[in-house]
């Protein structure tokens, strides 16, 4: 149950990146970024905004 869970929160996660990196216009579709990448563009286009 605890690995079902685990899982789950880490299918999730990876979503959550990937639809984030998705909404970035400055990134092309195919290019593979880090996590953290992913994250300050993230919060570099909000701070832009």
């Amino acid at each position: 149950e605890n690995a079902a869970r685990e899982r789950s929160r880490v299918r999730n996660l990876r979503q959550a990146f990937q639809s984030l990196q998705a909404a970035l216009a400055s990134v092309p579709p195919d290019t593979k970024l880090s996590k953290l990448d992913v994250l300050v563009l993230g919060t570099n286009y909000i701070a832009h905004l």
